[in-house]
């Protein structure tokens, strides 16, 4: 199992074209740290973790050749399996001018649906640094994809005066040009199909009083606590391979 590195490393011109020095250095590596620990603190303790609610957390790895490489997470629950890929970053906007974000929607564009059906292999972008247009509108935005039943259903609805925000609006024509730049077609079935399974997921490390770490804690207390785990037993495995409990484990 590969677990990330607390310590600062040298990145690449890709990953850090766009984005500021704090995104990736020190505090950037930390906060990637932290993330990494709380979903494999759900795993140790078969909970669910953000971003898969309906799922238990199977397994958890990283840089596993998918597009979204920073933590791909692997949950079982009632309506089968699931994976999510996240893509972790300290400082995105989401705003049309945003070049981070346009380059997780063009990595986003280059994803290939794995062994789950499409529905369930999302698409996560975390971030500690959230605002109000992400905590709201852009939120909207992704879950009127999710709970609209086609593509014509989500557009119209975006696009009816009096329903949908500017900001609503202005996040779809953003993401919709940044895919499209990205290889998808300039359709918007094709847009539609993304959108319904990208995810922003919002973390607050490095909040005065940060719910995710209180979680963490929580977590890890009930993991040192249940000696008798059998997901703790067996938790550290060779590197590059994924750690993976019983299926009939409590979800």
């Amino acid at each position: 199992m590969q677990i990330l590195s607390m310590v600062e490393k040298e990145p690449s011109p890709e990953i850090v074209r766009g984005s500021s020095p704090a995104s990736w250095g020190p505090a950037g590596a930390y906060i990637e740290g932290e993330l990494g620990a709380l979903y494999l603190l759900a795993l140790l303790t078969g909970n669910r973790a953000p971003g898969l609610p309906d799922a238990r957390v199977v397994s958890v790895r990283s840089e596993q050749g998918f597009k979204l490489d920073d933590l791909v997470v692997s949950g079982a629950g009632s309506a089968g399996d699931f994976i999510l890929e996240i893509q972790s970053k300290r400082d995105i906007t989401f705003s049309p001018s945003d070049s981070v974000y346009q380059d997780v929607a063009s990595q986003i564009a280059r994803s290939a649906v794995g062994s789950v059906p499409e529905d369930r292999h999302l698409l996560g972008i975390a971030t500690q640094r959230t605002s109000r247009k992400i905590s709201g509108a852009y939120q909207d935005v992704l879950k009127w994809a999710r709970t609209a039943d086609s593509a014509t259903a989500f557009f119209n609805r975006i696009g009816a005066k009096g329903v949908a925000s500017k900001d609503m609006r202005d996040f779809v024509a953003t993401t919709r040009k940044h895919l499209i730049a990205g290889g998808i077609a300039d359709d918007d079935h094709a847009i539609w199909s993304l959108l319904r399974r990208m995810l922003i997921l919002e973390f607050d490390f490095e909040a005065t009083v940060p719910i995710a770490r209180t979680y963490g804690q929580a977590l890890a207390r009930v993991a040192l606590a249940d000696e008798g785990c059998r997901p703790c037993r067996g938790a550290v495995e060779p590197a590059d391979r994924p750690v993976d409990q019983d299926r009939d484990h409590w979800r």
